[in-house]
């Protein structure tokens, strides 16, 4: 008995290894397919089904879909190699960030019936969405509240201490860049409409408080010491692109005369009061004002075979110059092409100095935050992200706040809507 014990506790080793190697392989049946549980790893999902044993399959196709019962994507197809059957694994490398994923597999016969396996579900309830389609999004700092601006004239409020859009207001217009200040000892908010007008509401509670009328289409209102600065969209004489308003009042105090393309963007020079960068469709304007808003000068920018970006622009705060583009651009205000940060193949989306202008931060389009030295452009490290990077913010102690989509926000020549945010904190 004694040497019998070796042969029988290699038997069972055999057969616990047989049972081990079944258990790996799927089942098989001739009317359906099973789907198993999905299996995490990392960012990764790996998939695993059960045969179709059908001689006419033709080809497996592992559809997901990125909410419930919403519109699905074909992940991959297999179709069967010659002598042998079909795959029956599969590992998502690429999952979306996203708090709901459904996943299913189909099977499809040469007569052109599918089979469809059940479906299984992930759910990740800690992934907040905000559903938007916005054109521009503001940061208010000190009450951490972010301010989303859609095109069609929606205005949303998200408090970063709750997660969650806490109003939301429709202007009934589209809309163009906003800006806010304080007036009369109320936070306001000025937005800028396609029909004329300038709204005026109150900034935390979005209540409208006054309007008044530009005379033309209104793309920018830029706020600063009681004065409103309007870029209007005039393609006909008398040009009158950027309109100086009192806010007291709402006259016209000046207006400059030079003609700008497409529909101007103002920013405000940091460490001035009165003098404005435009940026148009193809060229860059420069406008200086005194105290009381009367126009001292204007003068036309620096054109080059580099592009400028309305949608994509972002000052330094002290050295008078801007980034601008997917390129990554780098311009003077005065002098024009200064430079262009090492892109590779990368197209970037959003802008952040710091104050000290120690750092550029640049979010792209293949989820990351590129960080270069602004002395010499040399890149310092990436920062990898769950989605595609939108706007960036600096959120004090909390570190760098990156509003990204959760589909492709731009490409090289920024042509794709963003929409489906998610709030990331960076460090």
């Amino acid at each position: 008995m004694p040497r019998l014990l070796p042969f029988f506790l290699l038997l069972l080793t055999l057969f616990a290894c047989q049972k081990e190697d079944d258990a790996d392989e799927p089942k098989s049946y001739s009317d359906k397919i099973v789907l198993q549980d999905l299996v995490l790893a990392g960012d990764s999902i790996k998939l695993t089904w059960s045969k179709l044993e059908d001689a006419t399959l033709k080809e497996y196709r592992v559809v997901r879909r990125e909410e419930t019962n919403g519109p699905e994507s074909i992940l991959n197809r297999f179709y069967p190699p010659s002598g042998s059957s079909l795959a029956t694994k599969f590992t998502d490398d690429a999952v979306p960030y996203v708090p709901t994923l459904e996943y299913q597999v189909v099977g499809v016969l040469t007569s052109g019936q599918m089979v469809n396996s059940n479906i299984v579900t992930h759910k990740r309830p800690e992934i907040k969405i905000i559903n938007a389609v916005p054109f521009d999004v503001q940061f208010d700092s000190q009450r951490r509240v972010l301010y989303f601006f859609e095109n069609d004239g929606k205005i949303s409020q998200y408090d970063l201490a709750k997660s969650q859009v806490t109003k939301s207001i429709k202007t009934d217009a589209t809309i163009g860049y906003c800006d806010f200040a304080t007036y009369n000892g109320t936070p306001e908010l000025y937005v800028p409409r396609n029909d004329g007008w300038i709204f005026i509401y109150n900034a935390e509670t979005l209540d409208k408080i006054d309007q008044f009328n530009v005379g033309s289409p209104a793309t920018c209102v830029v706020a600063n010491h009681d004065l409103l600065f309007v870029a209007a969209n005039n393609s006909s004489w008398p040009y009158r692109p950027v309109q100086v308003y009192s806010r007291a009042s709402k006259t016209l105090v000046s207006q400059s005369t030079y003609y700008t393309s497409g529909n101007p963007r103002l920013k405000r020079i940091p460490n001035t009061d009165t003098e404005l960068l435009s940026i148009g469709s193809s060229n860059q304007q420069y406008y200086s004002f005194s105290p009381k808003g009367d126009l001292l000068n204007q003068s036309q920018g620096y054109y080059s075979n580099y592009p400028l970006d309305a949608n994509i622009l972002e000052l330094f705060p002290s050295s008078r110059k801007y980034l601008s583009s997917s390129s990554g651009v780098i311009y003077s205000i005065s002098q024009g092409y200064e430079a262009s940060l090492p892109k590779g193949n990368l197209a970037y989306t959003s802008f952040l100095i710091d104050a000290a202008e120690r750092y550029i931060y640049a979010g792209t389009s293949t989820k990351s935050v590129e960080v270069y030295t602004n002395n010499n452009y040399v890149q310092t490290r990436s920062i990898k992200t769950k989605a595609y990077p939108y706007r960036l913010f600096q959120d004090g102690s909390n570190g760098l706040l990156c509003i990204s989509s959760t589909t492709p926000s731009a490409s090289i020549y920024y042509y794709n809507t963003p929409s489906k945010f998610v709030i990331e904190q960076l460090r």
